[in-house]
């Protein structure tokens, strides 16, 4: 592969049809996985996975979405439609290894040294895939999840800078109108926004002073 050399190994599913895995880097770690993906399923905890990725995504994040702020719902929505389903949506859950998820991260890690996307958010759609294949493995629809063997991409920490005293009343001035209020809140609070309009009128005990932010 243009990575180099790869090694795959061949087994039988547990109903009865052959399948592979692809993208190992040594021919002892495709020795060992094949042994670990023969013993789930002589166990009869790996199933055959036909479901494609788009159809287990769209129902794990209606699963998830009780448990995820507003904000994190959002996030997760929006990196699946915009960079996950365009190159996994109509691909079986089985058939999405090493190979496959090395090659799309490549896609984004390019888009990033042209400036188009930032590094944090190549490694974040990266996060929400990892997630997504951590649950099928853990269902056992997949021996195991392909995210793990391909690194997210280097970020430069960079200490998070915040307004001065006086440069707060040249950010309300800055807002829109519709966004004065919002803008009073976060600086009031030190919210963030997705906490912030995901609030609601049982978090603002008006008696006692406080806002409860939930995350």
């Amino acid at each position: 592969t243009r990575a180099g050399v790869r090694f795959r190994f061949v087994f039988r599913q547990s109903d009865g049809t052959m399948s592979t895995r692809r993208g190992f880097t040594s021919r002892r770690a495709a020795a060992a996985a094949r042994r670990r993906v023969v013993e789930s399923i002589e166990r009869g905890e790996v199933k055959v996975a036909r479901e494609t990725f788009g159809v287990f995504w769209r129902r794990l994040l209606e699963e998830r979405r009780p448990y995820l702020t507003v904000g994190s719902y959002a996030d997760f929505a929006t990196h699946g439609r915009k960079r996950l389903l365009p190159t996994f949506e109509d691909v079986p859950l089985g058939a999405i290894d090493e190979d496959r998820v090395r090659a799309w991260f490549a896609a984004l890690a390019q888009r990033v040294e042209e400036g188009v996307l930032a590094a944090k958010t190549a490694n974040n759609a990266w996060t929400c895939l990892s997630v997504a294949l951590n649950e099928a493995a853990r269902r056992g629809l997949i021996p195991r999840n392909p995210c793990s063997g391909v690194p997210a991409l280097p970020v430069d920490r960079q200490e998070l800078d915040f307004l001065r005293l006086d440069e707060i009343d040249v950010y309300l001035d800055a807002c829109m109108p519709q966004y004065r209020l919002l803008a009073h809140f976060l600086i009031g609070t030190g919210a963030r926004v997705s906490e912030a309009i995901a609030i609601k009128y049982r978090h603002l005990p008006l008696d006692e002073g406080v806002v409860r932010i939930f995350w």
